[in-house]
């Protein structure tokens, strides 16, 4: 039993979350509709109810005060005339119990006798009954007969009944009794076509209300299933080119869906990454590894018992490692640089302090070359980008600009200016320069203009790619102009930093 208790919550908790929805708001409206016709209803009857205990003693106070007026103990005709006045109410007829044939006409402000819902009984002081309104119906007389507003059921009819006794004004003794009973039975019809009124409008409330509420859910949810549609897909395709579409309005679920979207670019792009890394490693160490294992295949075989042919085979396996050493590290600078953007999302670097400290450093490492040095920015602008990396870039542009300068031609000039947004580092050397139509190609990975050149200068072809990366990374940007035997220009654009 209570494992199907379980399981019917875990099915509720199961369903789809437009139903979910649906049902939440419905019976959210179903409760507040239900508090408000409660309290309409209570409120009505109320006062309702207050209103026929106040048209009850009005009616009673008319009464008292006129035959009050008597000062003789009350009879069935003094009562009769005590309650006929100047302006009569046609077609009102009472009849007396004493006399049956009596019929006369009563005024206005006795009229509210003549109301259904209202019968009235008058008695002399010995109790007995000398007058009543509609003789025809059952008595609705309760002892004792004074008494306040008081509710009772009699005969099976709901009603108020309010007994009191009558004083002389003249005498001052009991001439008589009044005692009125009330009927509740129109007021409770009323109150009865009130709550079928009210369970009418709650049942056409909720009908809209669901209706509306399912739209409502399917106009919120259907971003949501395109998000897991995609996710499917995802699921079959880790590489596919789907995307979730844009909501129209920029809110809460706009924001998820960009960066869902985001996310998969993101998250793509290191898959990539990954595969680009695993391919570019196994095809660049295939060559080291392979002389390696050649030279302990030759010193295996006999090479080991000639010092000439084993001094060879040592020096070119160890230079095939250092090799291999510099380009693992370098493949791991590259990964790193993918993912700047991530661990160093906040830092900001003072553009001014890392350019004057690394042109420093290679003044005093290349003694021999000349460096132009022009600044024309604030020493406290910040840019966003992290100090390390900054460094990083600078001094992979300036290696590749020593490499690749002619001997009489060591100069590199190095101008940092900044307009209103961004700061741009500029690095010119006066080279060898790069042909047009490598210049396209000069950022991917292990590609060399002149491989055996570079091959001899130490380059494994990802210097450049980790610069482009790692300004990618901060959202700059990084240009080139190259003119063959005449030299190169790098641009490096940084987003200046609002922490000033």
């Amino acid at each position: 039993m209570d494992n199907g208790i379980k399981n019917n919550k875990y099915r509720l908790r199961d369903l789809p979350l437009r139903i979910k929805w649906t049902i939440i708001m419905t019976g959210f409206i179903l409760l507040t509709f239900t508090l408000f016709a409660i309290l309409f209803y209570r409120n009505t009857s109320d006062f309702m109810m207050r209103e026929g205990e106040k048209r009850l003693e009005f009616t009673m106070k008319d009464l008292d005060k006129r035959l009050s007026k008597s000062d003789a103990p009350l009879t069935s005709d003094s009562t009769i005339d005590l309650l006929v006045e100047s302006f009569q109410l046609a077609g009102k007829e009472y009849e007396s119990i004493t006399n049956q044939n009596s019929k006369k006409k009563v005024d206005t402000l006795v009229a509210e006798l003549a109301q259904k819902e209202v019968q009235t009984y008058i008695f002399n002081p010995e109790k007995e009954l000398v007058f009543q309104t509609k003789l025809r119906h059952k008595r609705m007389v309760i002892k004792p007969i004074v008494q306040p507003v008081t509710f009772h059921k009699i005969h099976g009819i709901p009603g108020f009944t309010y007994g009191k006794k009558i004083v002389s004004d003249k005498t001052g003794k009991t001439i008589g009794y009044i005692q009125i009973f009330y009927s509740l039975t129109d007021l409770y019809h009323i109150k009865q076509e009130i709550i079928e009124n009210l369970l009418f409008f709650l049942a056409i409330w909720c009908l809209l209300v669901g209706l509306v509420s399912c739209v409502i859910s399917k106009f919120f949810v259907n971003p949501l299933e395109k998000i897991i549609e995609t996710i499917e897909d995802i699921k079959k395709d880790p590489m596919t080119i789907k995307r979730t579409p844009e909501p129209k309005y920029h809110d809460e679920i706009w924001r998820l869906t960009r960066l869902f979207n985001s996310m998969l670019d993101r998250m793509q792009r290191y898959i990539s990454q990954h595969e680009q890394f695993v391919s570019d490693v196994s095809h660049e160490l295939r060559t080291p590894v392979a002389i390696i294992e050649g030279h302990l295949k030759l010193l295996n075989r006999w090479g080991k018992d000639d010092p000439k042919v084993l001094e060879e085979s040592l020096d070119a396996s160890l230079k095939e490692i250092e090799r291999m050493k510099s380009l693992v590290q370098e493949m791991l600078e590259l990964s790193r640089a993918d993912q700047a953007d991530i661990q160093h999302h906040n830092e900001v670097s003072y553009v001014t302090e890392v350019v004057n400290q690394v042109i420093t450093n290679f003044r005093m490492i290349h003694s021999d070359f000349t460096f132009v040095y022009i600044n024309d920015v604030s020493p406290t602008l910040p840019i966003s980008i992290y100090r390390n990396h900054l460094e990083q870039l600078l001094i992979i542009i300036l290696d590749n600009a020593v490499k690749y300068s002619t001997e009489d031609k060591k100069v590199i000039q190095v101008t940092v200016s900044n307009n209103l947004e961004k700061v741009e580092i500029a690095i010119r050397d006066f080279g060898e320069g790069i042909a047009k139509e490598d210049l396209p190609r000069i950022f991917d990975r292990f590609y060399r203009v002149d491989k055996a050149r570079s091959r001899a200068k130490g380059g494994n072809g990802l210097g450049l790619s980790i610069a482009q990366k790692l300004i990618e990374s901060y959202h700059g940007e990084m240009t080139v102009e190259s003119t063959l035997g005449q030299g190169t220009t790098f641009y490096l654009r940084f987003l200046i930093s609002i922490e000033e």
